[in-house]
């Protein structure tokens, strides 16, 4: 072989093909033009702190079989650097792509701050590089939604699988199968009915835990009644089946179902997180419900049925059956069967539960209808007794004054005589009135109780206040409390466009 010859083969051997899996890339305010125009990337706009490492790990997660597109996360703080003008927050994604933003998923949900869950993030992905003509792959998404079986006419056995039954006539299951319902601090039986006022304190609520420690291996079926107290917020709990396998919400009086399932494999944490909003179905305040949740992992279903009422079911996507699979009974370990809590992001029921019945199994269309007949049937309405010491306007106005001046001794005598820790003075809570004046003791002290940090006047939370005000201690303890769980997917970093800072409310001035 001559020498050119051979210089050619040697030059053919050392050409390969250019990898097109996704690769994680870093992204900085002064390369993500020359490293977009390059490739494509998808942004994940996430912070530095636990929460936000294992956000952006769902995230990646989320994007496992991606190819030709790169990945990378960005500080949520400084998003406004690659952003070319398009709206952005915590926890929207970026495309990027010849050296400029070209669609972000603040335009497609603009009014959105919870997690979309992996199926919705791939969807809206998947639909954004084939309107911007990028060159992809990826498995097409999953539906959300499918049509239930025509199963109306099936055999009916409400006896096989039957797992618990709790009236709440006392604390005790009817079958004689599970051990008495856990009722804490502010939750109570009370004329036949669970009671919980939605005090979050990481103590308060009900559940029940299974003497069997993987109850829920082939599927799982909750029927139960629920009336929910005038909203204080947008976000609300109903209830956790699992430990956090499956959680029933409200975000703005629509109903919510999320799954969440991972573990460790090869080395790595994998994760399978989808969330699920009810179509056409809005929550109404003081009503009560008969609400059904039937899963089947076979058929890869959870069927719906709102007072007898069938909605389409919710076709659990493959990677979350792999995965429930794989890693359910480690997520039971604890036993947990059912909770009116969901103590990770602050979520205890507001309201009131009746006829709580559980099976081991999913239930087909026509058993689900019979439950609905024997547990779910005409309620009247009961009034139960606050058994909490109800303050007079007078003594509000002291305990504000007292937050406002930092006398932590009287804020600490209020607190323990019943003074709800969110309590609001014209709008504003304990929490923001400490932020406003600088009182970190007294800010402290409210964080202990589990103060919500994310409550908003006019715009401005605690630690916007903090900030605005110069009090950078104050401020730094603020960012930390709303970089937890409980409050991280619901924060915003986007800074407030007013023009001057609010003034306090004039009775809690200092002294």
């Amino acid at each position: 072989m001559n020498s050119r010859l051979l210089a050619l083969s040697i030059c053919a051997s050392l050409l390969v093909a250019p990898s097109l899996e996704a690769r994680t890339v870093s992204i900085t305010a002064e390369n993500y033009k020359s490293v977009s125009a390059r490739r494509p990337v998808l942004v994940y706009m996430s912070l530095g702190c636990d929460m936000g490492s294992y956000a952006s790990e769902l995230f990646q997660n989320a994007f496992y079989d991606l190819e030709g597109v790169d990945l990378a996360v960005f500080d949520a703080n400084q998003g406004y650097k690659i952003t070319d003008g398009k709206p952005y927050d915590l926890g929207t994604m970026v495309v990027l792509y010849q050296g400029k933003a070209v669609a972000t998923t603040k335009e497609t949900y603009p009014n959105s701050y919870l997690p979309l869950g992996f199926n919705n993030e791939r969807k809206w992905a998947y639909d954004a590089f084939k309107r911007l003509g990028i060159p992809f792959s990826m498995t097409a998404p999953e539906p959300n939604w499918i049509s239930p079986l025509q199963d109306a006419g099936a055999p009916v056995d409400l006896n096989r699988g039957l797992m618990a039954i709790y009236t709440f006539s006392d604390l005790s299951d009817s079958t004689k199968q599970q051990s008495d319902f856990d009722v804490e601090g502010h939750a109570k039986i009370s004329n036949g009915l669970f009671v919980s006022d939605g005090f979050y304190d990481a103590k308060s609520g009900g559940q029940f835990r299974s003497k069997d420690p993987a109850p829920y291996s082939e599927g799982f079926t909750v029927s139960v009644n629920v009336k929910l107290n005038p909203s204080k917020g947008d976000r609300r709990q109903v209830m956790t089946i699992g430990y956090r396998l499956f959680d029933v919400g409200i975000y703005k009086n629509v109903l919510n179902i999320r799954t969440n399932i991972g573990g460790e494999e090869g080395g790595k944490n994998v994760y399978a997180h989808e969330y699920y909003e009810v179509p056409g179905f809005k929550v109404e305040d003081d009503k009560w419900y008969n609400i059904i949740l039937s899963s089947n992992l076979e058929s890869r279903r959870i069927s719906l049925m709102i007072n007898g009422k069938r909605f389409d079911d919710i076709h659990l996507t493959s990677r979350f059956v792999t995965y429930y699979k794989r890693f359910y009974k480690e997520r039971m370990g604890a036993y947990l069967a059912l909770q009116f809590f969901n103590y990770g992001w602050g979520g205890v029921l507001d309201g009131y539960a009746d006829n709580l019945v559980v099976y081991e199994r999913g239930l087909n269309g026509a058993e689900m209808k019979e439950l609905h007949k024997k547990y779910g049937g005409e309620f009247s309405d009961v009034t139960v007794t606050p058994t909490t010491h109800a303050f007079t306007e007078e003594e509000k106005k002291a305990y504000f004054a007292a937050v406002a001046n930092g006398d932590l001794d009287s804020v600490q005598g209020f607190l323990n005589r019943g003074m709800p820790v969110d309590e609001l003075w014209y709008g504003w809570t304990g929490l923001m009135l400490a932020a406003y004046y600088g009182q970190p003791g007294i800010a402290s002290e409210l964080i202990e109780r589990k103060a919500d940090v994310s409550v908003k006047v006019e715009g401005w939370d605690a630690y916007q206040l903090a900030k605005a005000r110069n009090h950078p201690e104050l401020a730094t303890l603020l960012n930390d409390y709303l970089n937890t769980e409980r409050f991280y997917f619901e924060r915003s970093v986007l800074e407030i466009k007013h023009r001057s800072i609010l003034k306090p409310p004039p009775t809690a001035k200092k002294k």
